[in-house]
Formats: structure tokens, C-alpha cells, sequence
């Protein structure tokens, strides 16, 4: 059940979707008016946007989101949910998952090969990354290894989980490349902060290899501001999922 903290924001879902011009019954055959009056009256549309709104937060506080009226007729959303949320969280945590083990150790190469070609093309790369949104990498996914290019399909144009490991690659890959450059970006900035300080002078000076002052004094500094981005994404990614459903209860 949804707590107080939340109504607000389910306020605020509910009436925004309702200034949404349209309804849920427009399709290619628009159905009579008769048949129109007896939907809105059915699902209890036609009475004042306060009523509704009020009977929608009361059926929230009980757990109960209604049922879907676009996308899966009649099925209770909370139903769709459960059904499809831990493919979502599934995917989501491989996403970051890989983010966080690839940009991590890439941020340490920009920054241990500072100014040269490999910090160049790393820069370009996140630079590019972060300035994309993830829809747009998406697509570029999509026509490039999805069937874009005739003969060449290595993964599945439509998600699928029952084909297996090919069915997440494309996904996890265009979720989680933006927190990916990010994280290296990151990363590089702190390192090369952490890499200036007076107590790698001294570990150079003791004749540590560089490995060892990378991955075991530097980096240890250097994760600090990586872990503050990383700590926040999980809110977001919450407050979507919230405002999935509801504005799922109200469709």
C-alpha cells in the first residue's frame, strides 16, 4: 500500500494525466456515443476530476491501482507489475552493473595515460556518451546489430527473456552506457585529484610499482565521488517505476 509521504506525487500524476488532451477509448474506430457514455460511467470517468481523484487515492492507500484500460484491458495493474517489474529490475542492475566495472577501469586508464592518444579517445568516447540520450543509442543499436543492415542479426530485434543471454545484451548495453561514460569521467577527474596528492609522492618515492599506487592507494580516494553519483541512481529509477504505475492506473 502507498504511504501519505507518497500522495503528492500520486496527485500530481493523476491530474497531469487527466490535462492530457484525449481519452483512453480513441483509437482508428472511434467508438459510438452510446457506447462511450456507458465506458465512462463503467470506470467511473464521467463524474468531477475531484471525485475521481479522491476514490483513486483511497483505492491507493488499500494497494489497489484499478485495472489497465489501454494496454492490457482490465488487468489489474498491480498484476502487470508484478509480472514484468523483475525484468526491469533485471535489467537495470546488469546495466549498472557493467557500467560501474567498465567505467571504473577505464576512468584509471584515462587518467594514468593523461594526454595521450588513449585519454583522447576515451574523452571522446564519454564525451559522446553523456551527450546522447539512451533511446538514441538505442536505435543506433538497433539498426546497426538488429537487422538494420541486411544479413547481419545478431540479436533480436524485440526483447524476449526466453532467448536468453542475446535478449539482454542490446537493452543492458544501450541502459547502461550514459552512467557508464559517467562513471568514467568520473573517475579520471578524481583520479587524477587523488594522483597529485602528497602521499602518491611518497609511495613513488618508496619505489611502488604503479599498479600498486593506482589500485591500492589512489583509487580508494578516487571511488568517493563515484560512489556519491551511483548512490542517487536508484531514486530515480524508483520514482520512475512509481510514476510508471501510476500513470498506468490512470490508462
Amino acid at each position: 500500500p502507498a504511504t501519505e509521504g507518497n500522495m503528492p506525487w500520486a496527485s500530481m500524476t493523476f491530474l497531469l494525466m487527466n490535462a492530457v488532451p484525449g481519452s483512453p477509448w480513441l483509437s482508428e474506430k472511434t467508438p459510438s456515443e452510446a457506447t462511450l457514455a456507458a465506458l465512462n460511467a463503467k470506470y467511473g470517468l464521467d463524474q468531477p476530476v475531484i471525485v475521481q481523484l479522491g476514490k483513486y487515492l483511497q483505492n491507493l492507500l488499500k494497494g489497489d491501482f484499478g485495472v489497465s484500460l489501454k494496454m492490457q484491458k482490465n488487468r489489474a495493474v498491480l498484476s502487470i507489475i508484478k509480472e514484468m517489474f523483475p525484468v526491469s529490475a533485471k535489467v537495470g542492475a546488469i546495466a549498472l552493473c557493467w557500467a560501474v566495472l567498465v567505467g571504473v577501469p577505464l576512468g584509471c586508464l584515462s587518467a594514468f595515460k593523461r594526454g595521450k592518444l588513449t585519454d583522447s579517445i576515451l574523452r571522446v568516447v564519454c564525451t559522446l556518451g553523456i551527450s546522447m540520450p539512451s533511446f538514441v543509442v538505442a536505435s543506433i543499436l538497433l539498426v546497426v546489430f538488429a537487422g538494420g543492415i541486411e544479413g547481419f542479426r545478431p540479436f533480436p530485434t524485440i526483447f524476449d527473456p526466453s532467448q536468453g543471454v542475446k535478449a539482454y545484451v542490446l537493452p543492458c548495453f544501450a541502459l547502461g552506457f550514459y552512467p557508464m561514460c559517467y562513471t568514467a569521467r568520473q573517475t579520471r577527474s578524481a583520479m587524477l585529484d587523488s594522483l597529485n596528492q602528497e602521499f602518491i609522492k611518497t609511495a613513488r618515492a618508496k619505489g611502488l610499482k604503479n599498479s600498486k599506487i593506482i589500485f591500492k592507494h589512489a583509487l580508494r580516494n578516487a571511488l568517493i565521488p563515484v560512489i556519491t553519483y551511483l548512490g542517487p541512481q536508484v531514486m530515480p529509477s524508483a520514482r520512475s517505476f512509481c510514476c510508471h504505475f501510476q500513470a498506468e492506473a490512470n490508462t
